[in-house]
């Protein structure tokens, strides 16, 4: 309430939605480092520029119209559009994630969501999301076991 004043209730939901872009910020940053090592620096010039124009329309077309939800939506959506952009750009000349890898660990998330949501049904939040971490865990301990190529490597014999 100190820093949001009596709009308060307002942040608490807000801030439900603007979570997402900590991952895009991290995706983006990386993938900005990586071009300017790559001295691709123009490029990365031209997704800011880009991702400025995107901006400055959506909020002058949303914002009057919905002024908070409107400003999340164009930080959101312009935060997701420069990592999918800088990321996909970087995945696409350097294979970071190979294809089989990235859909392990999406499958791993969803599965770890649906465990949570399911187990509010019989148990408190907090042993709820305990659930989805152990979920979360035993499918990526169990993907790194069974199907890494690394352990492969490990595990061959000279």
């Amino acid at each position: 309430p100190l820093i949001y004043g009596p709009h308060y209730s307002d942040a608490i939901w807000l801030q439900h939605y603007l979570v997402v872009t900590i991952l895009f910020s991290f995706l983006h940053n990386l993938a900005g480092f990586l071009l300017i090592s790559m001295r691709l620096e123009r490029f990365l010039l031209f997704v800011y520029l880009g991702a400025l124009a995107f901006n400055l329309t959506f909020c002058w077309l949303v914002i009057p119209k919905a002024p908070l939800w409107g400003a999340a939506l164009a930080l959101i959506f312009t935060k997701g559009g420069m990592a999918l952009v800088t990321f996909g750009f970087i995945q696409r000349r350097l294979r970071v994630f190979p294809l089989a890898d990235m859909v392990d660990m999406v499958l791993s998330a969803m599965a770890s969501v649906l465990g949570y949501w399911g187990s509010l049904f019989f148990l408190r939040r907090g042993w709820a999301l305990l659930v989805g971490i152990l979920v979360l865990f035993g499918l990526l301990q169990y993907f790194w076991k069974f199907k890494s190529p690394l352990r492969k490597i490990e595990n061959a014999k000279p």
